[in-house]
């Protein structure tokens, strides 16, 4: 069988191709963007960032949850970065006088705080970290606190209906019974 001299050079070529694309990938960048999923890839340019998890709303004078997650873009939770254990500070504002003060340290790149405002209005949750060769984006958010009488129901009963509440003493959930009938949404 006759080779052709066009075969062995196109294959030459595509050798010699195949050689420096494989010599331009870097090795270890594959590498390193599997662990970027789990670790804030800490140095110059490059962050953990803070996320905050709050309700939006909550009923003045009852614990409610906040937790801070230590993140490697917001969302991806860094639990296996050295970074990820680390002290978060939680500022509450307006509190009773001047900002109100948290401190959790992590769980699996989580903190956890059990909070409680005792004024009625928005508030600021400010969340920030410090660590000696790590670096943290603080985050922010906002929420509303609203008075509740202690046996004033949740939610209107209609007309004609005989309604109770329950409510577990805890927390802001409610549950509200009503008799049988026809309930419109006001």
């Amino acid at each position: 069988m006759k080779r052709n001299p066009r075969h062995r050079l196109l294959a030459a070529l595509l050798t010699f191709f195949a050689l420096i694309v494989g010599a331009m990938l870097p090795i270890g960048g594959v590498i390193s963007a599997a662990s970027a999923a789990t670790n804030c890839p800490n140095g110059e340019g490059t962050f953990c960032f803070l996320a905050i998890s709050a309700p939006e709303s909550v009923v003045t004078g009852q614990v409610f949850t906040v937790h801070v997650a230590v993140t490697t873009d917001g969302t991806t939770v860094a639990k296996s970065d050295p970074c990820s254990r680390v002290a978060v500070t939680l500022s509450v504002s307006p509190g009773t006088e001047g900002p109100d003060i948290y401190m959790s340290n992590t769980s699996g790149g989580i903190a956890t705080f059990n909070v409680v405002v005792t004024s009625s209005g928005f508030h600021s949750l400010d969340a920030t970290a410090s660590k000696t060769g790590c670096y943290y984006v603080p985050d922010s958010t906002t929420f509303e606190a609203v008075d509740v009488a202690a046996d004033q129901p949740i939610a209107p009963c209609p007309d004609d209906v005989s309604c109770k509440q329950v409510t577990s003493g805890s927390g802001s959930a409610a549950t509200l019974f009503a008799d049988s009938g026809i309930f419109t949404a006001s």
